[in-house]
């Protein structure tokens, strides 16, 4: 039998340590890897609306009735092992991941879309798929009770109108027990489309590690994975499906059809996008003013002959000095003094 690696990081010594959370499992001796599909890293809106670009890194994994994945290795079941028509059934699934949830997208080709039908029963006379999940191996130490988890989604919304709806089927291998469940934090959003119906499913992790809860999801980790698409006719009478991939007597799946024997999911890395550092703005450089036009100088001026100097007067005789005016301050002194003086001399030849 081949061995495959059943961990991702982490040697099986120091798997027997784990804490709460571990490396997920990359692969066990009950999946196949002849057949590995890949979620893509990202995180789409789940609102039945299908926006540009939201789906164009997850990769297209194509089932029709003459698919030679199913031929190989698949199931018909239903009518149509006597009346394969390929004008009746196609469908195109899509599948992403981030941290939090595993997320679906699915559009299917079908001639005649039954709402009818409930999503806790498979079976239920709805259009749907049944999507085999394995986060662990059975054969992993980490599930040693061999927990799967069936995602199974309807386009009705459990109320005979178009919008979705969805439960999980829960597997145990070591009691073969079945039971299906409705989680709130589940997400199913259905929308009519060309020549078909379209579906968005979110599946939070917290869903699987309820049963697992020392599975982590990360990049590189592997799932076991098979779809079960079904469809209905005639008001939901005429019953159909087939199992993509079931290879459980191959692989020797403890309990088979139901807990095994399936192909393999890898998560992808995310995508890393180069951006170019946006460009440094700087304010513009101002160009130097130009230097403002010198003016020729004009000519020189013939510089007029210097005047010819006035002839200098012979100085004049020097006049005598006029008497003191009497509205000259200085003359009124010497006046005054000169009579004080003459006053004196009187007074005293008197004596």
């Amino acid at each position: 039998m081949k061995l495959k690696l059943t961990v991702c990081a982490l040697a099986l010594a120091a798997l027997m340590t784990l804490p709460a959370f571990a490396a997920s499992v990359v692969g066990g001796i009950h999946w196949s890897d002849a057949v590995v599909e890949e979620a893509a890293y990202g995180t789409p809106t789940i609102d039945g609306v299908i926006s540009a670009g939201e789906w164009d890194d997850a990769k297209v994994i194509t089932i029709t009735l003459d698919d030679p994945i199913v031929n190989e290795y698949g199931v018909y079941q239903g009518n149509w092992e006597g009346d394969r028509d390929p004008a009746d059934f196609s469908t195109e699934i899509r599948m992403m991941w981030d941290e939090s949830a595993l997320y679906i997208y699915e559009y299917r080709k079908d001639d005649e879309v039954v709402l009818i039908g409930s999503s806790d029963s498979p079976w239920s006379e709805g259009d749907g798929n049944l999507v085999f999940l394995q986060v662990a191996d059975a054969d992993s130490s980490i599930n040693p009770e061999g927990w799967g988890h069936h995602i199974f989604y309807i386009v009705g919304d459990n109320s005979e109108q178009l919008g979705g709806a969805s439960s999980v089927r829960i597997t145990n291998e070591e009691e073969g027990s079945r039971e299906t469940v409705q989680y709130d934090e589940m997400i199913a959003k259905a929308a009519l489309a060309d020549g078909g119906w379209l579906i968005e499913v979110k599946v939070p992790w917290t869903v699987f590690q309820r049963e697992v809860p020392q599975f982590a999801p990360e990049s590189g980790c592997v799932l076991g994975l098979s779809f079960v698409p079904i469809d209905h006719d005639d008001g939901g009478d005429d019953f159909s499906q087939l199992c993509w991939f079931q290879q459980a007597d191959d692989l020797e799946a403890p309990g088979g059809y139901d807990f095994g024997g399936w192909a393999e999911l890898k998560l992808m890395p995310k995508i890393e996008v180069e951006v170019a550092p946006d460009p440094v703005e700087t304010a513009p450089i101002a160009a130097e003013p130009s230097p403002a036009p010198v003016a020729e100088a004009a000519p020189a001026a013939e510089a007029a002959p210097a005047p010819a100097a006035a002839p200098v007067a012979a100085p004049a005789p020097a006049a005598p000095a006029p008497a003191a005016q009497t509205g000259d301050a200085v003359g009124i002194a010497v006046l005054a003094a000169v009579a004080a003086l003459g006053m004196a001399v009187t007074i005293a030849k008197k004596h």
